[in-house]
């Protein structure tokens, strides 16, 4: 897809750049600016509001949370990677 890119102006193909994935927010980038967007976005330390109440994909075990990994945790049940932030996995505070 053909367009403006949204950083530099610039007319050129255009990729969809996630800059929060909670909320859906997106940017329409070119490659130049999506590739320089994914080095420094994966610089920056993730926040996490713990504790975060987890569903496994494989297993459908369900936990809370608890761990210092940002990004990635281990279901008790099965050992599988369950995305922390920013997942279609449903993330969700615990009460």
């Amino acid at each position: 897809m053909k367009g403006i890119c949204q950083l530099c102006a610039r007319v050129d193909k255009l990729d969809k750049h996630h800059i929060d994935y909670e909320n859906e927010v997106t940017l329409m980038v070119c490659r130049q600016c999506h590739h320089l967007l994914t080095s420094l976005m994966s610089k920056l330390p993730r926040k996490i509001d713990y504790p975060i109440e987890l569903i496994c994909s494989k297993c459908n075990y369900k936990w809370t949370y608890k761990g210092r990994n940002p990004y990635y945790a281990s279901c008790p049940r099965c050992l599988n990677k369950v995305k922390v932030v920013g997942t279609k996995n449903k993330t969700k505070e615990a009460k």
